[in-house]
């Protein structure tokens, strides 16, 4: 985020910040949610004084048309402002087109790595901020979120992983909403099962596996391989739900039996 950061400086004010945390040089992320916060105000604090800074060009202008002479200087001043709006949104639109360049050249770099917590920063650094400026259910976000589970589930981090997947699950159910039998859907939602499993929630992870195993059972048939491993997971997360639904039984009963021996029954 610090490249998009030196980016808008330029852009906006003709300066080039050389700070170690604009320059990526002190500052290399380890993903914590307080460096994060810290990136995303310095960017939020950067795009509002640019909103200030080009609004008050905007009102000055008018001010010192205004004074020029009566109805002219009125029209040069709404002339003006009409420019200046187009000229916002044209750099409005370079901006979006730099950041998903940027973005780009961060996944690229992510794929690069050799070093597992460095592709997991910058795909986080990249997934920040398309999240910021793509829409939830844009194909730019789906890359990005795709990209940062897999790295997520290589780093053992599953709550970061089941964020993301359900990101991308989001996406292929609205791109595939006339096909929702698309072995995609079947493929990302086994992967979203196994992670809620491994986080303990075992009983949204056989919703999941579910609807997989329904679709499979109709695109590849029960003998196909991907269709078994399904059943497996479907399998493992069922013991484990009736294994806690005995053990709370067990709990009940023996909760019973303490209260019948404290009041003498």
């Amino acid at each position: 985020m610090h490249l998009l950061r030196q980016l808008a400086l330029r852009q906006q004010y003709n300066f080039l910040c050389r700070c170690s945390r604009c320059a990526g040089l002190a500052y290399r992320g380890d993903g914590t949610r307080d460096e994060e916060e810290v990136d995303l105000l310095m960017e939020a604090v950067l795009l509002k004084g640019g909103g200030e800074a080009e609004s008050a060009q905007s009102g000055g202008g008018g001010t010192s048309s205004s004074h020029g002479g009566g109805s002219a200087g009125s029209r040069e001043s709404s002339g003006g402002g009409g420019g200046q709006e187009g000229r916002n949104g044209s750099e409005g639109s370079e901006m979006i087109g730099n950041m998903i360049e940027l973005t780009e050249a961060l996944l690229t770099r992510a794929k690069q790595s050799a070093e597992v917590e460095d592709a997991a920063r910058l795909t986080r650094h990249a997934l920040l901020s398309r999240r910021k400026h793509c829409h939830p259910l844009s194909l730019l976000r789906y890359h990005a979120e795709r990209a940062a589970a897999e790295l997520a589930r290589r780093r053992g981090n599953m709550a970061e992983a089941r964020e993301c997947d359900r990101h991308v699950l989001s996406y292929l159910e609205m791109a595939l909403s006339h096909v929702p039998w698309h072995p995609a859907l079947s493929h990302q939602r086994c992967r979203l099962a196994d992670v809620e499993g491994a986080l303990g929630n075992q009983a949204q992870g056989l919703s999941e596996i579910g609807r997989a195993m329904a679709a499979l059972m109709l695109t590849h048939g029960p003998e196909h391989p991907l269709t078994q491993r399904a059943e497996e997971t479907q399998q493992e997360l069922l013991i484990v739900v009736e294994q806690r639904r005995r053990a709370d039984v067990v709990r009940k009963e023996a909760e019973g039996r303490a209260l019948d021996r404290h009041f003498g029954l």
